[in-house]
């Protein structure tokens, strides 16, 4: 639980949890292998903000273990509950080789996972690897994702197309709309 707000001031962090893409064996990563490198936890805003702060991924090696294909304040979510925060002013970045599923929250949802009463404001998504899709509270929405009471304002979600490797980008909206409740994008 946070309990108070807390600014950044333009620092680098890391990244919450993992997505685990290829496993150790060098094989591509199982449903059960992926959740064990995601944040389970439930993790309470309180009504706070995390602001001004930016989340680099910046992997280039396409046999990496883990990292590499989800990029968020929380990379990859497992039956995880994220309430009650605001994100200010963030930016996130990657030239991963595969960075597929990029947001400013979270970038994967690995199993069904809640984003409640949160909000993400004049923050940007910026993709340059390859196979690309990004979003501003999640990076894809899936039958794993249940946003509700969220919004985003003023937030740019996009890719360089001057990387080599960048050849696709998708803006993943609201498409599963079961899944999604009082859900603004302004």
């Amino acid at each position: 639980i946070l309990t108070a707000d807390i600014d950044f001031d333009g620092t680098k962090i890391g990244q919450i949890g993992a997505f685990m893409y290829k496993n150790s064996g060098g094989s591509t990563a199982s449903a059960a292998e992926r959740l064990t490198t995601s944040y389970q936890g439930v993790f309470d805003g309180n009504g706070h903000v995390m602001k001004n702060f930016e989340i680099r991924h910046t992997a280039t090696d396409s046999t990496a273990n883990t990292s590499d294909a989800a990029t968020g304040m929380f990379a990859s979510v497992s039956g995880a509950v994220i309430k009650n925060l605001g994100i200010e002013n963030a930016t996130v970045t990657s030239s991963a080789y595969l960075s597929q599923h990029m947001a400013i929250l979270v970038g994967f949802p690995a199993a069904t996972s809640t984003i409640e009463s949160c909000y993400v404001k004049n923050s940007s998504v910026l993709g340059r690897g390859k196979l690309s899709n990004g979003g501003a509270m999640m990076g894809i929405i899936n039958n794993n994702a249940i946003l509700r009471n969220c919004y985003t304002i003023g937030v740019t979600v996009g890719y360089d197309d001057t990387c080599p490797t960048a050849n696709r980008f998708q803006v993943w909206v609201p498409a599963y709309l079961l899944f999604l409740q009082n859900y603004t994008i302004i």
